[in-house]
């Protein structure tokens, strides 16, 4: 699937897949540091490098943003993004030469195919494949390959999730998301039947089955929104 996105000055996007283990990774590349923030939520994130976008901490900016499967396991993609920057001079500026900062964060697709993940040559191969976001393939490509969503509903209500896009103007700007959709719930219920309406598990009183908890663990979606408009700190 092909993107319904215009093209967002100094941004990029590049996926690496591998659908035969239904996993992957998505870099956001940026053409200079930019001003950056995160927001955590959920039981069992796996992340790195978010918390230096907290508040009081000295850069809080980023070269690029990475998504990627393979649980924890495929944080270490991250390491190829690091090496692609560092190859162009890219980085917090040291001593020692700049070090890229490539916020990261994965979903679980273990179980969705072989229980591989993305390393970093799958990183950096990610950021050689990526084009401007207007030409970008979303879908079940890169993090989003092994994606799924609607086991709030039982296991055998869960349907193929992806990697999508959506984009508004705002004024002077744009503003962009890019999601792993790898949700717990459904997008919609077409048919509107309670029968199939997952919030009566979250009713006060309500006991989720086993199963409704263990489905739980393995939903995770991320998030990225990228604005071309003047931001403050």
């Amino acid at each position: 699937m092909t993107s319904r996105v215009q093209p967002v000055s100094g941004v990029s996007i590049g996926h690496w897949t591998d659908a035969e283990a239904r996993t992957g990774c998505t870099v956001l590349l940026f053409n200079r540091s930019v001003l950056a923030a995160a927001e955590v939520r959920g039981g069992a994130p796996g992340t790195r490098e978010l918390d230096a976008l907290g508040y009081g901490r000295i850069g809080r900016r980023a070269d690029a943003i990475l998504f990627t499967g393979g649980s924890a396991f495929g944080l270490a993609a991250a390491d190829g993004v690091m090496r692609f920057l560092r190859e162009r001079d890219r980085g917090f500026p040291t001593a020692a030469g700049p070090v890229p900062i490539v916020p990261s964060a994965v979903i679980y697709d273990l179980a969705n195919g072989r229980p591989v993940a993305p390393d970093a040559s799958a990183g950096y191969a990610a950021c050689r494949a990526a084009t401007p976001l207007s030409e970008a393939r979303f879908g079940r490509v890169g993090a989003g390959t092994g994606a799924r969503f609607g086991s709030v509903n039982g296991a055998a209500s869960i349907q193929d999730g992806g990697i999508g896009a959506g984009q508004q103007r705002n004024g002077p700007g744009t503003v962009t998301a890019v999601v792993v959709l790898n949700a717990f719930g459904i997008v919609r219920d077409e048919t509107a039947n309670m029968s199939t309406d997952p919030r009566r598990a979250f009713v006060p009183g309500a006991r989720p089955t086993s199963q409704f908890s263990v489905l739980q663990r393995d939903n995770t979606t991320l998030v990225a929104v990228v604005v071309d408009a003047p931001c403050g700190h």
